[in-house]
């Protein structure tokens, strides 16, 4: 209940907790009946709503860890950086869209048609999820390529000292590699979603119903959560 709680009073736990539960009535809106459907909908979106309004505030932020991370110079490897930047350049952009999506829904700009704004959007993170997980990918063979010249360093030095050592290391090492599994999860299900809502005609878009859509949103608010969890119980034990 204690880490519930400390999630709750944090920006990323609201946000996951309140993206999980309209996932979930999703589902469960597709075992009611229409009438009941159409209000636990209404409910969804709802929760929807709210979170596109705090995303609102979420550009300066963005802004300042992409300013901070700049052009990756400080990675060794160029695979990562330039899978991180793109990824930063995604998600950066992907904030003025919505914003001007939103602003036209609430009659707040004159726009045509904001339907292509939200799928711009929806596109953008299409691609961020993407190169997520290619990120994801590649820091999960280096992980893999260490591991190998762990085990032979492990074979020449033979030594009590040096086992302690790789213990620690091969610990270290499964955490980070638990945790990029974890994120490949958490983006494939959001992208099976964000692909579903492109224009019709492009691989799986349109495919899958409401309640499809929330058994994937549901996956990966869930996994989203897990990970969360991980992360503060890591920074609770790091803290003692």
């Amino acid at each position: 209940m204690e880490d519930i709680i400390t999630l709750l009073g944090t920006y990323r736990g609201r946000d996951k907790f309140i993206r999980t539960t309209s996932y979930v009535l999703h589902v469960i809106a597709g075992t009611r009946n229409p009438e009941n459907e159409a209000t636990i909908r209404g409910i969804c979106a709802q929760f929807s709503k709210a979170r596109v309004i705090l995303r609102l505030f979420d550009d300066l932020p963005m802004l300042g860890y992409s300013l901070s991370y700049g052009l990756g110079k400080h990675e060794k490897d160029p695979i990562i950086r330039i899978l991180s930047v793109l990824g930063l350049i995604s998600g950066q952009a992907y904030f003025p869209v919505e914003h001007i999506a939103w602003a036209a829904d609430a009659g707040l700009i004159n726009v045509k048609d904001s339907s292509k704004w939200w799928q711009a959007g929806t596109a953008l993170w299409g691609c961020s999820l993407v190169i997520g997980i290619l990120r994801s990918l590649r820091l999960l063979a280096r992980l893999q390529g260490k591991i190998g010249h762990m085990k032979k360093q492990r074979k020449l030095e033979a030594s009590s000292e040096y086992e302690q050592t790789y213990k620690s290391e091969m610990a270290n090492i499964r955490k980070q590699a638990q945790g990029e599994f974890l994120t490949i999860a958490i983006n494939l299900a959001d992208l099976m979603c964000a692909v579903n809502w492109l224009p019709e005609g492009f691989l799986w878009s349109g495919t899958f119903n409401a309640t499809q859509t929330g058994v994937f949103g549901s996956i990966s608010s869930s996994l989203g959560l897990l990970k969360l969890f991980i992360e503060q119980k890591a920074a609770k034990k790091k803290a003692a």
